[in-house]
């Protein structure tokens, strides 16, 4: 996801930092992946939004929870972060160089 510094925030809440993203928390501090990407890089990447991380996210909780069904064994998904394993933030510092940051998605 693209961090828009006009419309999202950072917050910190005692030692925890998040990205807010129309209203959804993502942890930063969780897994420690920082780095700089270059805009040429950056073409290569596909975005995405809440929304469609939501709707995505819905669709593979109910083909895993309809598959477990058929097979009778159903798995339990307490977070989306288990069918969205990398979710990075791409936030613009300067020039055509980027941080990209993998985040915990607070999705409850």
């Amino acid at each position: 996801m693209l961090f828009d510094i006009c419309n999202d925030s950072i917050f910190t809440s005692g030692d925890m930092k998040y990205y807010n993203i129309d209203d959804n928390l993502f942890e930063i501090s969780r897994y420690q992946q920082v780095d700089t990407i270059s805009g040429k890089w950056l073409k290569n990447i596909e975005f995405t939004t809440i929304n469609k991380l939501w709707v995505e996210g819905e669709k593979l909780h109910n083909s895993i929870i309809n598959e477990g069904v058929k097979k009778k064994s159903l798995k339990v998904i307490e977070t989306y972060n288990q069918l969205f394993e990398h979710i990075y933030v791409i936030e613009k510092l300067q020039n055509d160089k980027f941080k990209r940051t993998r985040v915990w998605w607070i999705d409850y």
